[in-house]
């Protein structure tokens, strides 16, 4: 999966889940009460912000039509076919998207 997909699919399911989880409650519990918050800010020792550490390849692909094609994707296994060559190299990268007022 590109990095790019992978972070935004991400950001979006974790949203979800947290509204979607305080929604189970509310309604089982009868109650107006939220349970679950994503933590204003990003600093990772106070539990705020989304944290990701990821393993993710830069590759360079080249097909047999002579077109190349560049990219970063979070590292997974994959299934090559005949009809390209890759380059392709593994990184670690780790950064936090910082929670911002209106998701608190």
């Amino acid at each position: 999966m590109e990095l790019q997909e992978f972070i935004k699919t991400s950001l979006i399911e974790i949203g979800n889940a947290v509204t979607e989880a305080n929604g189970e409650i509310k309604k089982s519990k009868k109650t107006d009460t939220n349970f679950f918050f994503l933590k204003f800010g990003s600093e990772k020792d106070k539990g705020a912000g989304i944290h990701f550490d990821l393993a993710v390849t830069s590759s360079t692909v080249k097909q047999t039509d002579g077109r190349v094609k560049a990219g970063i994707s979070v590292f997974g296994a994959g299934i090559g076919t005949l009809n390209k060559a890759t380059d392709e190299k593994i990184s670690r990268i780790s950064f936090t998207i910082e929670i911002g007022h209106l998701m608190a």
